[in-house]
């Protein structure tokens, strides 16, 4: 059990401590998630000004983002275990207090699970792209009113980037032998609604809108190559990217693209923190 606490927010709990695992291919090579690629898109305006709100109320935001994060696990781990022995699990592992934080989404689950014929395949499960080179794990793979399908929960706000997120694990469960039809996103709301009753919304991705959001997936994963092509061959290129290490961002850039890229990494807010961090490595040309 790891102690989360959060001094701004005047909260503490306990949560179970987790350990990443990288996504390899099958020559051991370590390719990075489909959400990393999605963070090279970066934050909507919305977000920053959301950031920059707390700040001035004296939250830490970040303090604020892990809090809604642990929601997020809460939920998540409770529904991973109702899907696999149709039981209320106890969550004797999570803190009394993060528990009833989550009541709302948690209850939101229910309710979506009432209001469908769920027959689950897998959950949380692992997957790997040979061919585009990316990993990623699907909360479910399930038939969902009789259509077999990918789905991914949230218990943040509805966005596009998190369309091109499930349509990518719908191409990789496809290549991993699964006919997956159709994407469906699910989000289980922090809070009740005005009746008092706990909220979802459902954005279902249907068969022949796959194709469409899963290139935008593409695309951004290969902005890199697009803006090789282009620049300058005195430019100097960076991702303010912190959550990619800097050799799966270079992965498939050309050597002279690598002697000139790097890491930028802005702390929030940067109207107010005049912090900038470099990351580089031994082949980046510090002549330029």
């Amino acid at each position: 059990m790891v102690k989360k606490q959060y001094k701004t927010l005047d909260l503490s709990y306990e949560m179970p401590s987790t350990t990443r695992v990288p996504y390899t291919l099958k020559d051991g090579t370590v390719v990075p998630s489909v959400t990393e690629v999605l963070s090279i898109i970066g934050s909507p305006d919305g977000l920053i000004n959301w950031a920059v709100s707390l700040e001035k109320k004296n939250i830490n935001w970040k303090h604020q983002r892990n809090h809604y994060a642990d929601i997020g696990t809460t939920t998540h781990t409770f529904a991973e275990r109702y899907l696999k022995t149709n039981k209320v699990s106890k969550m004797e592992d999570f803190g009394d207090d993060i528990k009833i934080i989550s009541k709302a989404p948690i209850l939101a689950f229910l309710a979506w699970m009432k209001d469908h014929t769920i027959v689950p395949h897998a959950t949380e499960y692992r997957m790997v792209s040979e061919k585009h080179r990316t990993g990623g794990t699907a909360d479910l793979i399930a038939y969902v009113d009789s259509s077999f399908e990918v789905i991914d929960f949230k218990t943040g706000a509805q966005s596009a980037k998190n369309k091109m997120q499930v349509a990518a694990y719908a191409m990789l469960a496809r290549e991993n032998g699964m006919k997956v039809t159709n994407a469906r996103l699910v989000y289980f709301h922090r809070k009740y609604g005005i009746d008092g009753n706990p909220q979802f919304r459902e954005d279902i991705i249907e068969e022949k809108e796959l194709d469409r959001w899963f290139e935008l997936f593409k695309a951004a994963k290969s902005i890199y190559k697009k803006i090789d092509s282009r620049r300058k061959k005195t430019a100097l290129v960076s991702s303010n990217t912190s959550s990619i290490p800097l050799k799966v961002l270079t992965e498939e850039m050309s050597e002279s693209m690598k002697t000139v890229f790097c890491i930028t990494h802005f702390f929030n807010p940067v109207r107010y923190m005049r912090l900038l961090e470099l990351v580089i490595t031994d082949l980046n040309d510090r002549d330029k």
